[in-house]
């Protein structure tokens, strides 16, 4: 094995992959969001640009945001093991620290921190954003809405823009919109990606098969079920009669809505009825027959309408009773045995997480597995009225990877990020439509060797559609973001398994400005300087590049030059590039104007045209593609000294484009109006302004050009 030799990474400690090598180049390039499938490495990453930066500048200092306490934890844990730093440089900082151990700890070279901490110490004042030179969000797809997550990526955006920004995910949202936010929201300029088929990474990804295992009721469980529906089938009917905005609403987050908009209190405490025994089906359906009873008996002792509308409904107080009369013979609900005989058939050496959405139903099924001799844990959050410390959550996950515990019980806080060594099986004791819980559930498990999802599925309920959409969007995601949001493909950043490393050469007109080239030579780059009649960059024998800042460009477009050099590129390489600097602003001409050209640019001359922001990052693209195209593709770099084969439509176009004044989009339509050249030149000047932009002084151009005796021009 090879492991990673670098100042700042301890010795033998980090094993060599070249993905997470390159990431962690970008990272050091722009701020970016970086969405790679779970056991890949994304800490290693975070740690080796730390590494990297610290080369640059050992002062700078960093700040990593996690969502939850156990997260920033287990990331202080494994940068302290990684990272060649005394363990008093690395701090954490959550809301279970008193006030003066968290201004000590936010003076350390790296704080990982909640991002509800971080907001509350920065309104303090204990700490300044602009002492930081990155900040690192894991779990970034947190960063929509009014989450945390989002208000600290504003707040850091009002402060220093120049701040680096990191952030890292396994499950982006699936919708785009949320996805523009959270690189608004985090001030991330693009999106870097990778996905499992990728043949650098799939050595690395064992892989998960996923299993569906559908469950039939009871008689007893029916006929609970049943009454449950009459229950809310009776109370919808006497709502439709009082209120006239509600229709058959069969989900409690549609009756939510319902409530915030009903001004009758009446019917309000109807609505309240039908919540509640929404919420009972779900629990009777979905998780056992003791949620369900617990439940009822916390409602039955409370007072209020919607309350005694329950106690005198015989529907409800049935399902009541028959779930009692279950519990006291010990019947038990059909999920929970079907969970026993997985957990009890489990191998010695295996390792099982159960999901659930319910603390609760977490905690229940524990003391079950406990009664059935099973080494098991739990981990739930810290709110409510069953919680843990950090502390607890931590010895958890300890107990896991020393094979102390065998079967964790975990609602949510633990789906994200959580590393369970060899945890070979996930199951999914309740499902979720979720795309981003549904991929982060699953991630938790084919990291080391194959594994198993499997998915417990009551028949005849919701729980079979909410499987089936969260396994649906989970598979379209990544799809979704490449067709919909600007990326560049990791394979920009790879060497090809087996390809030997050799040097790169790019040919540089000698008359570029010296700060592309410094910044080009920070590279493993062999630069050649010659004079370019075409381009200024040659990446291979394909590839030429015209390089403009915004100043550049502009003043192209007014003395003309910007087509004409467009079509000797074109003539000359099959694949050229134009890359406009952003730095500057558009003055001389229209923004109609300067979009106009771009688009001509990119339709009419099929070339395309690359923003970046300065030279760095153009050095940085240049490399990225002189890499791919030598030691991918293995092309050469050499000067074509001809003009490259074009087909007979495009030197039509190309002759009469020649004409002052005719673009090729004139030229098309001169052709497409007269078919060939020759009755163009033949065509007198009222037959050739029919065509649309052409005029009376052009027309005349065209007729004197072509009447002209060469012989006799001076």
């Amino acid at each position: 094995m090879q492991f990673v030799e670098m100042q700042f990474i301890k010795k033998n400690k980090v094993e060599f992959r070249e993905y997470q090598d390159k990431f962690s180049d970008v990272c050091l390039r722009r701020n970016c969001l970086i969405i790679a499938p779970t056991g890949l490495g994304k800490t290693i990453i975070a740690a080796l640009f730390i590494a990297k930066s610290l080369i640059e500048n050992n002062t700078r200092r960093f700040l990593i945001i996690a969502p939850t306490r156990v997260l920033v934890g287990q990331h202080t844990i494994t940068l302290k093991e990684i990272l060649d730093l005394e363990d008093k440089e690395i701090s954490e900082v959550t809301g279970e620290k008193k006030l003066e151990e968290r201004i000590e700890a936010w003076k350390k070279r790296i704080v990982i921190a909640t991002a509800e901490v971080t907001l509350s110490d920065l309104e303090k004042n204990i700490f300044s954003i602009e002492e930081f030179y990155a900040i690192i969000f894991d779990e970034a797809h947190h960063a929509v809405g009014n989450h945390p997550y989002s208000i600290l990526g504003k707040k850091i955006n009002d402060r220093k823009k120049e701040i680096r920004i990191i952030g890292f995910t396994a499950s982006p949202p699936a919708e785009k919109e949320k996805v523009q936010s959270i690189l608004d929201s985090l001030n991330l300029n693009t999106v870097e990606t990778i996905t499992e088929e990728e043949p650098e990474v799939r050595k690395y990804i064992f892989g998960s098969k996923i299993t569906v295992i559908k469950i039939k009721q009871t008689p007893a469980l029916n006929v609970i079920r049943q009454s449950l529906l009459k229950s809310i089938e009776n109370i919808s009917k006497q709502l439709e009669h009082k209120s006239t905005n509600f229709s058959r609403t069969r989900s409690v987050k549609e009756l939510l809505e319902l409530r915030k908009k009903e001004m009758n209190i009446e019917n309000k405490i109807t609505i309240n009825s039908l919540i509640r025994l929404h919420h009972c089906l779900n629990l009777v359906e979905t998780y056992g027959i003791e949620p369900f009873i617990d439940y009822c008996e916390k409602i039955l002792l409370r007072k209020g309408k919607s309350i005694m509308q329950l106690k005198s409904d015989t529907d409800f107080r049935t399902a009541y009773e028959i779930a009692k009369g279950m519990q006291i013979i010990g019947e038990e609900h059909p999920k929970v045995i079907e969970l026993k005989k997985i957990l009890m058939s489990a191998r010695e050496e295996d390792k099982v997480i159960v999901f659930t959405n319910h603390k609760y139903v977490t905690k229940m099924l524990f003391e079950k597995a406990k009664s059935w001799n099973i080494q098991g844990a739990y981990l739930i959050g810290k709110k409510g009225r069953l919680n843990q410390s950090q502390k607890e959550q931590l010895e958890v996950l300890e107990k896991m990877r020393t094979g102390e515990c065998k079967v964790l019980f975990a609602t949510r806080v633990g789906e994200e990020g959580l590393d369970i060594t060899e945890c070979n099986t996930v199951i999914f004791y309740d499902n979720v439509s979720d795309a981003i819980r549904f991929v982060q559930r699953k991630g938790r498990t084919g990291r080391k060797k194959k594994g198993e999802v499997i998915a417990l599925i009551m028949e005849g309920t919701k729980e079979e559609a909410l499987f089936w959409v969260g396994k649906r969007k989970a598979e379209k995601v990544i799809k979704e973001i490449k067709k919909e949001v600007k990326i560049l493909p990791l394979e920009h950043f790879i060497n090809p398994i087996g390809n030997e490393l050799k040097k790169l050469k790019v040919i540089v007109d000698y008359r570029e400005k010296q700060e592309i080239k410094s910044e080009l030579s920070k590279y493993d780059i062999e630069i050649e300087e010659q004079s370019l009649e075409i381009g200024d960059f040659l990446l291979s024998e394909e590839i030429c590049v015209e390089r403009k800042t915004i100043k550049d460009f502009v003043e192209s477009v007014i003395d003309g030059r910007l087509f004409s050099q467009a079509l000797n590129l074109k003539q000359h390489y099959s694949k050229p590039i134009i890359i406009i600097e952003k730095e500057g602003v558009v003055e001389r001409i229209t923004l109609s104007s300067f979009y106009g050209a771009l688009a001509s640019l990119i339709s009419d001359y099929n070339i395309p045209v690359i923003i970046t922001e300065n030279p760095s990052e153009t050095a940085f693209l240049l490399y990225s593609i002189a890499k791919r195209e030598q030691l991918e593709k293995k092309k050469s770099v050499k000067i074509r000294e001809g003009v490259k084969p074009v087909n007979m439509k495009e030197i039509q176009k190309y002759i009469l484009a020649g004409i002052p004044g005719i673009s090729t989009v004139l030229a098309e339509r001169l052709l497409e109006k007269f078919g060939t050249l020759q009755r163009i030149f033949t065509a007198d000047e009222k037959e050739l302004m029919e065509v649309k932009g052409i005029g009376e002084t052009i027309a005349k151009r065209i007729r004197e050009i072509v009447t002209l005796d060469y012989n006799k021009l001076k």
